[in-house]
């Protein structure tokens, strides 16, 4: 029995690299953690090695001895899964894009609404000092 092909995977970590194109002027496409993607026929291809191997057939066995790391797994992505988890800097970053977004709004009901929905999506920015006692 041949083992099926994933034909939708999620990425558990940004920054693997992967084929989309054979135009050496858009070669790639860098993974973002809890983006889920369609493997279709072309991007298998363009991700096939030499031994007809494709990177997204790997096994999580397969993906720790290549990287050291699972770096993705077969579906779609689970509810919880930001692109910004163990990223502060992508965190804050984002956050701050969607509360420019937010303070935007003319309306000061919905505005108010709009900055709590991104304080409940992102949480609150971690302070940028800090304090170290000695004794």
């Amino acid at each position: 029995m041949t083992k099926a092909k994933n034909t939708r995977i999620y990425f558990l970590e940004s920054g693997l690299t992967y084929a989309v194109s054979d135009s050496m002027f858009a070669p790639g496409a860098v993974s973002q953690r809890g983006e889920t993607i369609e493997i279709t026929p072309e991007l298998r291809r363009l991700n096939t090695n030499a031994d007809c191997v494709c990177v997204f057939d790997l096994t999580e066995e397969q993906q720790l001895e290549r990287w050291g790391s699972v770096k993705f797994a077969t579906g779609e992505a689970p509810d919880g899964v930001n692109a910004w988890d163990g990223d502060e800097f992508l965190r804050d970053k984002l956050r701050a894009e969607a509360g420019v977004v937010a303070a935007a709004i003319a309306d000061p009901v919905e505005r108010a609404r709009a900055l709590a929905d991104v304080r409940d999506k992102f949480g609150i920015r971690s302070s940028q000092s800090s304090v170290t006692y000695s004794y």
